[in-house]
């Protein structure tokens, strides 16, 4: 079954009949292996949902989903708890890809550091698989707590996205660390510009608040690390269809981005921003050109482009948040 050229929204309800299923592409599997098929998702209707601590929180459904026990991909934090502000450590994240790509069991102990963890299975199914590596000296450091832009370059480990070089994993967490922090920072002064109070459980529904602004802003930027990473990843790979599917999704996230800028500074900010936006990405792809081609002075122009793109995305910013940024 070809699934590269369906939507999001049929993808999930070919899931959701039991039709689809994993075919992870890894360090250790680069040609792809099935690693178990998914079942139809069900009971996600429960009432009142599978925790008492994420009602009204943005992303409560999502969560429902994940806790489902068809698929059970995530545990919760305690009994009937699930814990949306707490981090995420690295220890869990290798039990979210354990359940999600339902991997193997390993026949071998990878790390010295995790004896005793509940993530232990997990962390070693994972190592054996290709599917995370290490912080080094034999350590995986299972309790570490990660970032939201750390949290995107583990998954990016996780899903194959690093076997493009040795420096894909140190890169790719750079632009995370951009945009994450650019979401932050941005989010921070649009509500102090515009006197938006509020944290994520005092919101009024249909109106912003301070929590919502920056949520948006970082949610939107860790989306896009991830897309430049799957798009760039495709292109390495010779993947012309998921590229082009890729890159579709990037530009519908860019646009999502701008009107979030433009909704506070208007049309010619958002046109501004949108021309800065679109150039860095293809500074990007220009740098995935040069990693393909083993090209050391275009990725080294790429990055330079890059450099230059921040000054020229933190000007705008500045004189549109009137020295805020």
């Amino acid at each position: 079954m070809n699934l590269t050229a369906i939507t999001v929204a049929e993808l999930i309800e070919r899931v959701d009949a039991g039709e689809a299923y994993v075919n992870l592409h890894t360090v250790a599997e680069p040609a792809g292996a099935i690693r178990g098929q998914v079942t139809a998702i069900e009971g996600t209707e429960q009432q009142g949902g599978w925790f008492t601590d994420d009602d009204g929180n943005l992303h409560e459904t999502n969560i429902d989903v994940l806790a489902s026990p068809n698929l059970a991909i995530t545990l919760g934090c305690d009994e009937g708890e699930y814990c949306p502000q707490d981090t995420v450590t690295r220890g869990q994240i290798a039990s979210f890809l354990y359940r999600a790509l339902n991997l193997r069991v390993a026949n071998g102990d990878y790390f010295t550091d995790d004896e005793g963890s509940v993530h232990e299975d997990a962390i070693n199914a994972a190592a054996e698989a290709g599917v995370l590596v290490g912080v080094g000296d034999g350590q995986f450091a299972p309790g570490r707590d990660l970032s939201r832009a750390q949290y995107a370059s583990l998954l990016s480990q996780g899903l194959g996205l690093d076997d493009m070089g040795a420096e894909w994993p140190h890169e790719l967490k750079q632009a995370g660390d951009h945009v994450f922090g650019l979401g932050l920072v941005l989010g921070g002064a649009i509500d102090d510009q515009f006197g938006l109070e509020g944290d994520v459980t005092s919101g009024t529904e249909g109106e912003l608040n301070a929590a919502d602004v920056r949520t948006t802003l970082t949610d939107l930027g860790v989306e896009h690390t991830l897309l430049t990473g799957v798009t760039t990843g495709a292109a390495l790979r010779g993947e012309t269809e998921v590229f082009a599917n890729a890159e579709a999704a990037l530009e519908d996230n860019t646009v999502e981005v701008g009107a979030t800028v433009g909704a506070f500074y208007g049309d010619d900010a958002e046109d501004a921003f949108l021309t800065l936006w679109r150039d860095h990405i293809g500074y990007f792809v220009d740098y995935t050109n040069g990693v393909a081609e083993d090209d050391e002075s275009q990725k080294q122009a790429a990055l330079e482009n890059l450099r230059g793109y921040q000054q020229d995305i933190g000007a705008l910013f500045e004189g549109a948040t009137e020295g805020r940024v």
